[in-house]
């Protein structure tokens, strides 16, 4: 009979821009043993991210190690709603509507497992932890299974946002000029030329 040796699995949470340097290395390296990863958990893309929409000590990235490899990664941010809520969500927003984990293929489980147990055990730190998926075709709940969340006393609280689409009879330039607001043309032009800036 061939027994596993077991695993030595561990969890760190990076929480302040400043940190992102420090393994910026192994996390290029997970992003290359992941199948077809998504560019919006590279390192470059989720830094940038961070650079524009977080203040420095709102970074929040779970980080799974397995015998001391980095195998699994989500990039998070704390989000501090009126109330004096705290909202821990991934980086979903008008500018990038997919973050999925980075996970080695092989360890899916292990880092879902071990992800959650961070988040069960840093939960004196956030109020609400929201994933979104912005597409589809993407899996849902696709971060935990019921069975991972039932064992922890969790649970999903689904919902979906309707999206459509419009027909126009005009050009995309005559849209801009004429119908969106002053306010909106100048936020859009400004958010252009920042990713301008990043090229």
């Amino acid at each position: 009979m061939l027994q596993m040796e077991p695993m030595n699995t561990s969890f760190q949470v990076i929480t302040n821009k400043e940190e992102l340097d420090t393994f910026r290395e192994e996390w290029n390296d997970l992003y290359r043993r992941v199948d077809a990863p998504s560019f919006f958990v590279s390192s470059e893309y989720v830094r940038m991210w961070y650079n524009h929409f977080a203040a420095p000590d709102d970074v929040r990235i779970y980080t799974v190690q397995v015998d001391e490899v980095l195998v699994g990664l989500l990039p998070l941010v704390l989000i501090h709603r009126s109330g004096g809520l705290r909202e821990l969500s991934n980086l979903v927003n008008d500018h990038c509507l997919i973050a999925p984990p980075l996970i080695v293929p092989e360890y899916t489980e292990v880092v879902q497992q071990t992800l959650l147990k961070a988040l069960v055990a840093t939960k004196s730190g956030w109020d609400v932890f929201i994933h979104n998926f912005s597409f589809s075709f993407c899996r849902l709940p696709g971060l935990f299974t019921d069975q991972q969340l039932a064992a922890c006393g969790c649970a999903w609280r689904q919902t979906t946002k309707p999206t459509y689409s419009i027909v126009l009879n005009t050009t995309f330039a005559e849209y801009f000029a004429s119908v969106l607001s002053p306010n909106l043309r100048k936020h859009l032009k400004n958010a252009a030329n920042r990713l301008n800036r990043e090229k």
